[in-house]
């Protein structure tokens, strides 16, 4: 959308060289009609006026009326400062406007209502200047010579052109900084930032959610008779009108902050703490550094940036649906039995994403993989809760899942170094050795004398991993 034609504040060189206004009009028309052309993109003029440009109720209905006609997948606009020309957050207020009064149904207009698109504000002139910060850095190297050709359509403004070019090597200089060697960018890299604005409302629910879950969700009635909060825990009962099991005797409440840590590795415990920690770590070597790193492999074995990041999605959705197959087979097979068969199925996964197949049968391997992967860490969780007593079972899975973490910041680091050598093949064969890494330690703490080392201190509870 055109809102003006910067016919006023944008257009000096026509004006020094002696056009009038209606005149620049045209020309700076011809001029937006030919970036169009040059980018394959279509064009609304709405000539409004500048110097300055003033909202009005006739400009915001036709606002409006493109955004419900378009329905846009994203919004890219103007940032909300600019001391050199204020026709540029004035553009930015009615983008916005528009885009909030176009979700409403009860504002009239036709067309269908539109969701909520994200909005990205592109970097102006003096960036240092209008508050702009680079928080995302898109990759534009294979489409730049389209964008020069673009720009050299507006002669009213040559002295950009320069501009942006150089911005562009600078602004690729960071994204291959920063992103390479995940996305195995070219060696000359051109880029564009934007700056993203509805970022914080993500952390929305942590204000609206975890206060009334902490008011209102009750406490576990185990948990408070292991810490000795017997009457707490008969309220609880009560409340609920259930039967409040009898304490075990035997093992009293921790006395302090490390009995809990220390009874872990009590009485031969210390083999399968150990077991579950290797594997965890591993586990979550894994699932970061393959998550991370798959795309640029996947890019070298010739698949296109497109699908080789839609692969990230798909071995994502894949463990969704690892999460909800694993926990039901844990509960009646075992989780160290499911884990390791989980790990096993990982690294095939893995190792088979080395040969490049067709594109649907390699989005159906990087699914499966996906939900091998994901599902056999929560695996681990599960069967460390389910071998934990009542005073020390968030302290198993609390530390069994801090050790893991040393594997998910090894994980991405040796994704990178792996690409540092070129060879996309051993990256392939590093990840799918990591799985039968934890494959066999995981399976070692289903050995019998490992497990009959756990002391029998109460009924072990079947537990349900969802995610």
């Amino acid at each position: 959308m055109c809102l003006t034609f910067g016919e006023r504040g944008e257009s000096a060189k026509a004006w020094r060289e002696g056009k009038q206004v209606e005149e620049i009009k045209v020309i700076r028309r011809a001029e937006a009609e030919r970036v169009a052309a040059a980018l394959g993109a279509e064009v609304r003029f709405f000539d409004a006026g500048d110097y300055p440009l003033v909202p009005t109720a006739e400009l915001t209905d036709q606002l409006v009326a493109v955004y419900r006609e378009t329905q846009p997948d994203i919004v890219l606009t103007h940032p909300t400062e600019d001391p050199y020309n204020g026709d540029n957050p004035a553009a930015n207020r009615m983008a916005l406007e528009a885009r909030v009064l176009a979700q409403a149904i009860g504002y009239p207009g036709r067309g269908e209502i539109i969701g909520p698109p994200p909005v990205f504000y592109f970097e102006p002139h003096q960036p240092e200047m209008s508050g702009f910060k680079p928080e995302v850095l898109l990759d534009i190297t294979e489409v730049w010579e389209t964008k020069r050709k673009a720009m050299e359509c507006l002669g009213a403004q040559q002295h950009l052109w320069d501009y942006y070019t150089d911005l562009a090597v600078r602004r690729g200089v960071q994204l291959k900084r920063n992103a390479d060697p995940n996305l195995g960018l070219a060696h000359k890299t051109l880029a564009e930032a934007y700056m993203r604005v509805s970022f914080w409302i993500c952390v929305i629910p942590l204000f609206i959610g975890v206060p009334p879950a902490g008011r209102f969700l009750p406490e576990s009635m185990a948990f408070l008779q292991a810490k000795g909060r017997d009457t707490e825990a008969l309220a609880l009962a009560d409340r609920y009108g259930v039967e409040l099991a009898a304490r075990d005797k035997e093992r009293p409440g921790a006395a302090d902050r490390f009995s809990a840590l220390a009874a872990l590795f009590r009485g031969g415990l210390w083999v399968q703490t150990l077991l579950f920690w290797v594997a965890s770590f591993g586990g979550l070597l894994l699932v970061y550094g393959v998550s991370q790193w798959l795309p640029s492999p996947m890019k070298a074995n010739g698949y296109d940036l497109g699908s080789s990041i839609g692969f990230v999605i798909v071995i994502n959705l894949g463990g969704i649906v690892g999460m909800l197959v694993g926990g039901r087979l844990t509960d009646r097979f075992g989780g160290s039995r499911i884990s390791a068969i989980w790990f096993g199925a990982t690294a095939v996964g893995i190792y088979s994403l080395s040969v490049h197949m067709p594109l649907a049968l390699t989005y159906a391997v990087v699914f499966l993989t996906g939900m091998f992967l994901f599902s056999a860490q929560a695996m681990i969780y599960a069967t460390v809760a389910a071998r934990s007593h009542d005073d020390n079972r968030a302290t198993a899975v609390g530390w069994t899942s801090g050790m893991g973490r040393f594997g998910a910041a090894f994980g991405p680091w040796l994704g990178g170094q792996l690409l540092a050598t070129g060879s996309t093949t051993a990256g392939f064969t590093a990840f799918a050795l990591a799985g039968v890494f934890s494959l066999v330690f995981v399976s070692l703490t289903g050995l019998r004398r490992v497990q009959s080392t756990v002391p029998q201190g109460g009924p072990q509870q079947q537990l349900t991993v969802t995610g």
